[in-house]
This record gives C-alpha cells, structure tokens and sequence, in this order.
C-alpha cells in the first residue's frame, strides 16, 4: 500500500517532471501495528539495546505486470534480544525519522530471537501500485 505522501512524489515526477522530488535511498524498516495510509500508525520495533535498525534497500528487478521485486536478500542487523514478530514491513525515505512511502502485511511472520538474523530472500518482497478510480461526487 502506498501513502497519499508518496502517490503525491509519483504523480508530481511523472506528471510535473519534478524528477527532484522522488526520494534518493529507501530504508526498509519493521512494524508490529498496521500502518495507515496517511503516514502514521507505525508501530516499529525499538532500535534502543535491541539490534534493530532499519535497513537500506536497493537492487529491484525490472517492474513486470505492474510488479517489481527484490533481486537482492535484504538482511537486518542481527538481534539483541527477542523481537516480536513483525506484522508489517514499512518503506521510508531515511534511515531515522523521514517519511513513510509505502508498506505491506508480511505473511509468514514469527518471533525473531536473540542473534538471529531476520533476510527476505530474493523475490520475496513485491512492490506494486494499485489501479483505482476515484471521481468526487461532486464532479458527476
């Protein structure tokens, strides 16, 4: 699911040609709550004696069906302490604080425990944009 922040840079770079808007690095982080499409409701783990910081991503295979993958594994730190396991992945702009661009559910979660290393292998994580219609009822 994107944000309404980050459907706003897609639409300003390729509508606008505002190429200076699109984000320069992507940090993948993990959240135990869903996050909303505003931006908020983030529930990430604490990075304070645990392990835990978000990672940067790079290396997507080229989109094919409106989807694009990851070709690389992306691999946290290793943990601390026990995490609990995440629900959710989250996308930011930064590595700390910044803005959240896209996240999804994570479908086979568990508890990542002490020195454990949490990879999503390749292929694993997919980004798409979904196509919807929206027309203010005013507009009819």
């Amino acid at each position: 699911m994107t944000t309404i922040f980050f459907r706003n840079i897609i639409l300003n770079a390729i509508l606008n040609n505002r190429t200076d808007v699109i984000p320069k690095e992507y940090y993948i982080g993990l959240s135990m709550s869903a996050p909303s499409e505003d931006g908020s409701c983030v529930g990430e783990l604490s990075s304070a004696e645990t392990g835990y910081k978000r990672v940067k991503i790079h290396g997507f295979q080229d989109a094919l069906g409106g989807v694009v993958r990851n070709s690389v594994p992306i691999n946290f730190p290793p943990s601390l302490i026990s995490w609990d396991a995440p629900q959710y992945y989250a996308v930011f702009d930064a590595e700390e604080q910044g803005n959240l661009l896209f996240y999804g559910r994570i479908e086979a979660t568990r508890t990542i425990e002490p020195n454990s290393v949490l990879t999503i292998e390749p292929g694993i994580l997919t980004v798409d944009i979904v196509n919807t219609e929206h027309i203010e009822e005013s507009e009819m």
